[in-house]
C-alpha cells in the first residue's frame, strides 16, 4: 500500500467523493513462495490480493484486486457522509511477506454549516456571491451566509463566522481593519474582491502584509465587451483550484474579464491565475487568504452568467472556511505541529498502543497562534489528541519507499554515500583480487614502511630504558 489520497481534498456534508487508494507491486519483493535473498532484484508473476476497507471501526468493502510486477494501481472507493465531523480508518491487504505495508490508515473531517459574512461596498455588490452560496436561502446548502455593510462590520462578532467576504470595499474603519488582520493571524479565511473606487493608499500595507503585492487603479478606458482578457496559467496544484484540472468541471479559462485593478507583485506574492496579458488576477497568500483583481458582477466580467460561477466561489468559501491546512496524515517520526483556536482544559494525546501523553501548548514562533507539538509517532496507526472536548485524530504511516526491496543501482548507492560522507567513492569488482584494487585507489596507502620503522623506534627505546634502569639498580 503506498498512500492515500481524495479526489476532492475539500469535504462537505452529503456530497460524494473519492477515497483513494495506491498500490504497487515492486519487483523483487520477497514473497512468501520466493523468500531467498536470491530474488531480490527478479520480476515476478501478477499476484491477486484481497483489498479490505476500514471505515469508522467496521469492515466497509472488500475488492480482489490484480497487480502486475512493477506496476501501480488505484482503487477507488466513493463515500458520502450526511453529518459532520471525524472519519478514521484503513486499507489492508493479505498474503505479503512484508507486514509493515500490509495496513494504510487514514483520517479526514467533515466541516459543520459554514457560517460566512459578506460585506459589500454597495448594495447588491454580493448579491450573486450570496445567492451562489444559499440560492433562496434553502435549508440544505452548507452555507449560511449573512450580507453586511462596511460600517455594520464595526459592530460584528467576526468569531462567530468561518470565513469574511470584502466585495468592492473602498475601506474600513481601523478597528475593522485590526479586528481582519487578527482573523487572518487566527487561521480563519478571508477573501477581497478589488472593484471601482478603491482607496489605494488605505490598502497599500494590508495587501503587501497579505499578498506581497502593491494595488494600481483600474485603466479608465471606456468598457468594450469586444475587448476582453481570460484566465491562463491556473495553479491547479492549489487546493482551489485543483478540482478544474477537468474541464467537465468548468472551465476558468472561458471567463471574460472587461476590467481588472493592474496588481504590482512583490518578492513571495503567490499568483493561482493570471490574466491573456500578464497581470494577476487572483493570488493567494502565507495565511488562508485569496484576493482576486475584478469583483464578481456582470460590469467587470461575465463570471456571474457561467455555470460555473456556483461551484467556484462554493469552493472559493469552502477552502477558506475550513481553517489553515491541518495534517491529518502524517510518516512514521514526523513530528504533529496542531494549532488551536483557544485553550480549554487539558491536551493529551492517546497512541496507538495505548500511552498517554500530556502536552503544553506553546507559540512557536511571534505572532503566530497556539500550537500542540508531539514528535513521539514513531507507531503506525491511528492517534487521538484531545482538548478539552473536542477529539482530532490524526493517522500515522510508515514510509512506503521502505516497501521497495528491488535491486539498488550503483549511482544510487554513489549518491547517497557520496552525499554523507563527502569525497569520491571507489569501487572495487567482485572478481578483482583485494589487495590489488586497494593499492590502485587513491584513498589507500602503504603502511608497511611506516609500520616497520616504527617497530624499529620502539625497539631502540626499550633497549635504552632497560640499560638505564640496571645502572640505576646497581
Amino acid at each position: 500500500l503506498d498512500r492515500i489520497t481524495f479526489s476532492d481534498p475539500l469535504f462537505v456534508p452529503q456530497k460524494t467523493f473519492d477515497l483513494q487508494v495506491h498500490l504497487q507491486h515492486h519487483e523483487g519483493e520477497i514473497h512468501p513462495e520466493t523468500s531467498s535473498g536470491s530474488e531480490f532484484g527478479t520480476p515476478h508473476s501478477t499476484v491477486q490480493i484481497s483489498l479490505h476497507l476500514f471505515l469508522d471501526e467496521s469492515l466497509r468493502e472488500t475488492r480482489e484486486v490484480s497487480l502486475e510486477p512493477g506496476k501501480k494501481q488505484v482503487a477507488s472507493f466513493p463515500l458520502q457522509f450526511d453529518t459532520p465531523g471525524y472519519h478514521t480508518g484503513y486499507f489492508q491487504i493479505e498474503d505479503e511477506a512484508l507486514e509493515f505495508d500490509n495496513r494504510r490508515f487514514f483520517s479526514f473531517y467533515i466541516p459543520k454549516r459554514l457560517k460566512v459574512l459578506i460585506v459589500e461596498g454597495k448594495e447588491d455588490e454580493g448579491f450573486y456571491v450570496e445567492r451562489a452560496l444559499s440560492p433562496s436561502m434553502q435549508i440544505g446548502s452548507i452555507f449560511l451566509p449573512k450580507v453586511i455593510s462596511p460600517q455594520e462590520l464595526d459592530q460584528e462578532d467576526l468569531n462567530l463566522y468561518q470565513a469574511i467576504g470584502l466585495f468592492n470595499v473602498k475601506r474600513l474603519s481601523t478597528p475593522s481593519l485590526s479586528r481582519l488582520l487578527d482573523y487572518t493571524d487566527r487561521g480563519r479565511g478571508l477573501f477581497i474582491a478589488l472593484g471601482e473606487g478603491m482607496d489605494i493608499p488605505f490598502y497599500t500595507q494590508p495587501l503587501l502584509r497579505l499578498f506581497s503585492i502593491q494595488l494600481s487603479p483600474p485603466e479608465r478606458t471606456p468598457i468594450n465587451r469586444s475587448q476582453f482578457l481570460t484566465l491562463t496559467n491556473l495553479d491547479v496544484n492549489h487546493p482551489l483550484l485543483s478540482v478544474f484540472q477537468d474541464p467537465k468541471k468548468g472551465d476558468l479559462t472561458l471567463v471574460k474579464f472587461f476590467r481588472h485593478h493592474p496588481l504590482v507583485e512583490k518578492e513571495g506574492s503567490r499568483v493561482l491565475a493570471r490574466f491573456t496579458n500578464g497581470d494577476p488576477a487572483l493570488l493567494g497568500g502565507e495565511k488562508r487568504v485569496l484576493l482576486m483583481a475584478a469583483p464578481p458582477t456582470l460590469v467587470w466580467s461575465d463570471l456571474p452568467l457561467k455555470a460555473l460561477f456556483v461551484p467556484f466561489f462554493h469552493r472559493i468559501f469552502r477552502y477558506l472556511s475550513q481553517g489553515e491546512e491541518r495534517d491529518l496524515d502524517l510518516l512514521v517520526g514526523e513530528p504533529l505541529n496542531f494549532p488551536l483556536d483557544s485553550l480549554s482544559g487539558s491536551i493529551r494525546v492517546e497512541t496507538p498502543n495505548g500511552e498517554t501523553f500530556f502536552l503544553e501548548p506553546s507559540f512557536r514562533e511571534k505572532g503566530e497562534r497556539l500550537t500542540v507539538h508531539f514528535d513521539q509517532t514513531e507507531t503506525p496507526g491511528l492517534y487521538h489528541l484531545h482538548s478539552g472536548e473536542e477529539v482530532i485524530l490524526f493517522a500515522v504511516n510508515g514510509d512506503s519507499e521502505e516497501s521497495d526491496l528491488s535491486r539498488i543501482e550503483r549511482a544510487e548507492i554513489e549518491e547517497v554515500l557520496e552525499s554523507a560522507f563527502g569525497g569520491h567513492l571507489d569501487w572495487v569488482e567482485k572478481e578483482a583480487p583485494l589487495r590489488s584494487s586497494l593499492y590502485g585507489t587513491r584513498l589507500s596507502t602503504d603502511l608497511t614502511r611506516p609500520l616497520l620503522f616504527l617497530t624499529f623506534l620502539f625497539l631502540i627505546a626499550e633497549m635504552a630504558i632497560a640499560r638505564r634502569w640496571k645502572v640505576s639498580s646497581q
